[in-house]
């Protein structure tokens, strides 16, 4: 007499019925709507708030410096493409 051992398949069938359960449960919209395909509408006070950047002032004392003044361009410029890359393995002779 052999004794053949049967492999359990319960656990990949679990970890598939789990999966199945979590995507219909956050897909129809459990927890938070996964397929919501509009934002939210933004409310009218923030859409077009743009005064608190009327005075906005540049600091641009960092181009008088001289480690920037200093900085230097090396090689071509501006940089030649050369060749696209490799050739089509794939196409036809």
């Amino acid at each position: 007499m052999t004794v053949s051992k049967q492999k359990s398949n319960t656990i990949p069938v679990l970890i598939v019925l789990l999966g199945i359960v979590a995507g219909y449960y956050l897909g129809s919209g459990g927890v938070f709507d996964l397929f919501k395909l509009s934002p939210e509408p933004v409310p009218e006070a923030v859409k077009d708030d743009l005064s608190k950047f009327k005075n906005l002032r540049s600091n641009f004392s960092i181009l008088d410096d001289s480690r920037y003044r200093g900085l230097e361009l090396f090689g071509e410029y501006p940089v030649n493409a050369g060749a696209p890359g490799k050739p089509d393995l794939f196409a036809p002779i």
